[in-house]
């Protein structure tokens, strides 16, 4: 009886730890996404000569981001992959070249 008591307490320590492990990772998450969104808007904003990206490059951007296939109400971590890999796209064509 004590050794079941004992594997309950424990296991219900440990899934506390893993809830405040992931709810940490989702705030990271979305602090380094909107840091990374925020990045790109001010730098397109920014008025400068010649403009950050071709018209040809925004157009083509324009295009995936409006085709990004999610359903954020439904919390998917295939929409979370899709959204990472559309962030790190429109980051290198924010890069400057090198």
């Amino acid at each position: 009886m004590k050794i079941s008591v004992d594997h309950h307490l424990r296991l219900n320590q440990a899934l506390h730890s893993l809830r405040d492990d992931a709810e940490t990772a989702i705030q990271h998450y979305a602090l380094r996404t909107q840091a990374a969104l925020a990045d790109m808007i001010a730098r397109l904003d920014a008025p400068q000569e010649p403009a950050p990206l071709p018209a040809r490059d925004m157009k083509a951007l324009l295009a995936c981001i409006q085709n990004l296939a999610i359903k954020p109400k439904k919390g998917r971590a295939k929409d979370l992959k899709r959204i990472e890999a559309l962030i790190e796209q429109l980051t290198a064509a924010f890069a400057p070249p090198a």
